[in-house]
């Protein structure tokens, strides 16, 4: 078979005809490959309510919504919410059968059911309003299904069924008066079952079907017009050959229709005359769409074609698995996401995605891969496990045998297997080895020399190939199972590099499956994948190694082959997929099965870097090949949103007034719960389907959570026993390739106090304890002013009755003795009355002194000290020296302290005059820490305290400090006289 080489191009030809024969077409699909792709399902064990799909669309928010033949499915990536007919809740779905959806331009959703209802739904209450088609219930029974919704330029709404098409003028300005709306009706031109609408970017609506060549546009009044710019070329078409149109799509340049024919598509320029831009004979064919890479698809017998507008290539896209290849057949409904996932709705198996990303990995053939290699031509050999190899050009594909190689026999002379790794240096010596030996072989001279492996046996018995690898010219390296060597071409000698279980720098496993140079640095470190061990990096000048495994990202231990490209990475396939590594920032990026490789296991040997850079992987299940640059992250950033609340495990649904959910919690800006239901979970989603289960999150409750919680792809939160008060909860989400929505979505969440903690009750707990500390302070305020007022009558009636009364005998018993009585027996009496009378009327000046609430000031008590010490000392002849601290005139003391306080100050300044003879008197009166201190000191002749201590005047004072809860301490001397100090709390 004629070989294609990769560097020539296809220059496609321009067709006269707008078909070709069957055999025409069987040639073009033999010239290219069936590209085998990873689809993913969803079905009812998933949570779809049917897997009849018939259509399919994407919100504004974000969610997918999917019309069944059992209710109106919306998917958040996680789980189903299935809306269905109830006969007995009138705002539920007119019919379960769903046949048509559309979103409009508002951001309404409309339903369109079998039985010709058309029903519009209110996200926030989750219900549905029924819009009555035909005033007439009898004539509304034939309406037949709303086959298709759509919306024209003027946002008027566009039902088609069976008979004719329904049209909802839009009013506008009508400030809420009757219906919104007004229906129109317009027959079809021919009442048939499979007519479909199309309403291109310009406004213009056109009309076809299954079975007339005929297209119509709609005039307004004119009615339904042929449009002949199409309608004529095909009727002159469907003369030779019988037509069917298919489908009409549309790209990104306005004015500019693709018309899908049974024929070949069709290019329809406003300005220009139809185009035949693929001729193919296509019949059967039941969807088609356009995606955002300008590739026009569409269903094709078990496969999907796949048109590429800008390069004319058609390729063929299909599944590996028999089921799904046949639930392709089946495709009724497709859908084009937001990220340009692609959704396929199959008329009984539900749902199938495409990530058109995944392609650019371009996995064929399903067997196992052992070997690559690449001729001089630049065609790729690939090891089919049958003894030949098979040549790729990346669109053709041919058998050749061992003679491919023509100088086989030369350079692999005396070598057991020509299979073998070999490279070629910079000096265009080529290298080749086995188990025992490595061979150099000169193109030029034809000479060959040998280097012996100073190894008995550096291979196994289980087919283990050797990894060849030179940096420079006069390093060559050589993997095995026993370590790894490094061959000195000029010195001729070799150093071997082992495993050290003490040594975490030395190489991490003795079995080595691949070598690779640093990308940016190749005559210092060296790439090593091991069996087990992960990768290495062996810094050359050192001999120290640097392990990366699983621990930093690695998807699995076993390297199979590593591989550069030209941005300086490295590529290497394991047991678990590829990963692309960043030496750079030394982080991993991993691929799957799922991201459209051709497993998750690959294999040795079975790694190629391309001339042209592309890289080669081959495992269990054929190969992939790809250009590394085409493999880009998806740079749509998610949308987030809310899906779910849950208190007490219990999903929340909205209803006003009885819920705390007044419409769908993604349209909830705020929530407010009552203190027992502070046990509440937040589920969201990051609404990009490529891989839900790989999308990360983090969230954070503002007033609980200091700093934001990583949840990697956990999809919920859950909060319990939050206090009473006001809290933002925050979200934000990535897709599979990391690629996030930082500002994310919020919730505000008031939690209410209970009854005891609300402000309400608070205020009027404060005033009743306000009110009560009043009335308290009032209630002892009168009692004390009552019992100041009793203290003062007392002291007021003891100086006035007992006072005066004492004071008379006093002055009658001196008129007694000064008066000549002859009984001297009674002069004796008569100075005791008198005596005693004038310590009686001391001691009641001093308690009627004590009683008056008008001397608690210390400012009264400090006169009343000053007045008696004056009066004593000034009898003694002392110098009396008073020094009184200025901060007490506003200290009070309540009566007993008071009391104790001035008869301990009496006593003492009694004992100074009566026993000190002395000269001097100090008395000192400060206030220290609130604490106050009296000091009196004297310069007398001093006592012995331990003889005195049993006195009553000392005894008396002790016991009045001790309840004044204070300390007297008395220092006396027969040298420095008598000091007394006390120390009591005010």
């Amino acid at each position: 078979m004629h070989l294609y080489c990769k560097h020539k191009k296809m220059v496609p030809c321009v067709l006269a005809c707008l078909w070709l024969t069957l055999s025409a077409y069987h040639g073009i699909a033999q010239s290219n490959h069936l590209e085998n792709i990873p689809f993913q399902g969803l079905t009812i064990n998933d949570g779809l309510s049917q897997g009849m799909v018939n259509k399919i669309i994407q919100d504004r928010h974000g969610f997918m919504w999917f019309a069944s033949k059992d209710g109106l499915n919306r998917y958040d990536g996680y789980h189903f919410k299935v809306y269905r007919h109830d006969p007995e809740v009138p705002s539920t779905l007119a019919d379960s059968h769903v046949q048509s959806l559309l979103e409009d331009s508002r951001g309404r959703i409309w339903a369109g059911t079998s039985f010709g209802n058309l029903d519009l739904f209110e996200d926030a209450s989750g219900s549905f309003e029924h819009i009555m088609l035909e005033e007439d219930s009898a004539a509304g029974t034939a309406i037949g299904a709303i086959q298709q919704l759509t919306e024209d330029k003027e946002g008027n709404l566009w039902a088609l069924s069976n008979k004719r098409v329904y049209v909802l003028m839009m009013q506008k300005n009508n400030a809420g008066k009757g219906k919104p709306w007004q229906v129109k009706k317009i027959d079809l031109p021919k009442p048939r079952p499979d007519h479909k609408l199309f309403v291109s970017k310009a406004g213009t609506i056109y009309l076809f079907n299954y079975s007339d060549t005929t297209v119509y546009t709609w005039g307004g009044d004119r009615g339904w017009q042929r449009w002949n710019a199409a309608s004529s070329f095909l009727s002159n078409t469907i003369k030779k050959n019988a037509l069917v149109v298919y489908d009409l799509l549309e790209d990104s340049i306005p004015g500019r229709l693709y018309m899908i024919s049974s024929n070949g598509i069709v290019q329809l320029d406003d300005d220009k005359p139809p185009k035949l831009i693929l001729a193919l004979n296509l019949p059967g064919i039941t969807r088609s769409f356009l995606d955002k890479s300008g590739n026009i698809w569409f269903t094709h017998e078990r496969q999907l074609a796949i048109y590429n507008l800008a390069s004319g290539k058609l390729s063929f896209v299909g599944s590996g698995n028999v089921d799904m290849q046949y639930h392709l057949t089946l495709i009724q409904s497709t859908y084009v996401d937001r990220s340009g996932l692609i959704w396929m709705g199959t008329g009984g198996y539900g749902i199938i995605t495409l990530n058109p990303w995944i392609r650019r990995f371009h996995h064929f053939d399903n067997t196992s891969i052992f070997n690559f290699k690449e001729r001089a031509d630049g065609q790729v050999m690939v090891n089919n496990g049958c003894g030949c190899y098979k040549t790729l050009d990346r669109n053709a594909v041919a058998y050749l045998d061992s003679n491919a190689f023509p100088n086989a026999k030369v350079i692999y002379e005396n070598f057991n297997d020509y299979s073998i790794p070999t490279f070629t240096d910079s000096l265009h010596r080529r290298w080749f080895a086995d188990e025992k030996r490595v061979l150099c072989y000169n193109e030029a001279t034809k000479e060959a020399i040998t280097y012996p492996i100073p190894l008995e046996h550096i291979s196994n018995n289980y087919g283990l190939s050797l990894a060849l690898l030179g940096t420079g010219p006069d390093l060559v390296w050589l993997g095995g199972s026993e370590g790894l060597l490094c061959l000195n071409v000029a010195t001729k000698t070799w150093k071997l590099y082992r495993n050290n279980p003490a040594d975490k720098t030395s190489l991490s496993f003795n079995v080595i499956f691949s070598l690779c140079a640093d990308p940016a640095e190749p005559l210092r470190y060296l790439w090593i994948g091991t069996n087990g061990g992960g990768l290495n990096r062996l810094e050359i000048s050192t001999g120290k190694f640097k392990r990366y495994t699983t621990s930093e990202g690695l998807p699995n231990n076993v390297v199979y082959g590593v591989l550069r490209d030209d941005d300086k990475r490295l590529w290497m396939s394991t047991n678990k997929g590829l990963a692309c590594f960043d030496p750079a920032t030394e982080t991993f990026k991993n691929y799957e099965d799922k991201d459209g490789l051709q497993s998750n296991e690959f294999n040795h040997d079975a790694y190629l870097r391309a001339s042209d850079g592309t890289l080669f992987f081959g495992g269990v299940n054929g190969y992939n090949y790809f250009n590394p640059r085409e493999i880009i992250s998806n740079p749509v950033i998610p949308q987030i949103a809310l899906t779910d609340l849950k208190i007490r495990n219990e999903s929340i649904q909205p209803n006003p007034g009885q819920s705390p959910l007044s419409t769908a919690i993604y349209l909830s800006d705020k929530i407010v719960l009552p203190y027992n239901d502070n046990m509440i979970s937040f589920e969201f989603s990051a609404l990009d389907f490529a891989a839900p289960l790989k999308n990360m999150f983090q969230y954070k409750l503002e007033g609980f959570d200091k700093d934001w919680v990583n949840s990697g792809n956990i999809h919920s939160a859950t909060y319990t026993n939050l206090d009473p008060g006001t809290y933002t909860f925050r979200v934000k989400g990535s897709n599979k390739d990391g690629v996030w929505n930082h500002e994310g979505t919020s919730i505000v969440l008031t939690i209410l106090p209970p009854w005891y903690m609300t402000w309400w009750f608070r205020i009027l707990v404060a005033f009743l304890i306000l009110s009560a500390g009043y009335a308290l302070y009032k209630y002892r305020l009168n009692k004390a002013l009552e019992l100041m007022a009793v203290r003062n009558r007392i002291a007021s009636d003891l100086h006035d009755e007992i006072g005066s009364n004492l004071s008379n005998i006093s002055i009658f018993s001196n008129v007694a003795r000064q008066q000549n009585i002859p009984d001297p027996r009674h002069m004796g009496m008569l100075e005791k009355i008198s005596e005693y009378s004038q310590i009686s009327m001391d001691a009641m000046n001093d308690i009627v002194w004590m009683i008056n609430a008008r001397n608690d000031r210390f400012e009264n008590i400090m006169v009343r000290m000053r007045t008696l010490a004056s009066e004593i000392f000034e009898a003694k002849n002392y110098q009396l020296h008073i020094r009184f601290d200025e901060r007490l005139n506003d200290v009070k003391l309540n009566m007993d302290k008071k009391k104790n306080f001035y008869l301990i100050f009496k006593e003492a300044v009694n004992n100074v005059a009566k026993y000190a003879d002395g000269t001097d008197v100090w008395i000192e009166l400060t206030l220290i820490n609130n604490k106050l201190k009296l000091l009196i000191k004297d310069n007398g002749k001093g006592f012995d305290p331990l003889q005195a201590k049993h006195g009553n005047g000392l005894v008396n004072m002790k016991s009045r400090a001790a309840l004044l809860k204070g300390m007297l301490d008395i220092y006396s001397s027969t040298a420095t006289g008598t000091t007394i100090e006390l120390n009591f709390p005010v």
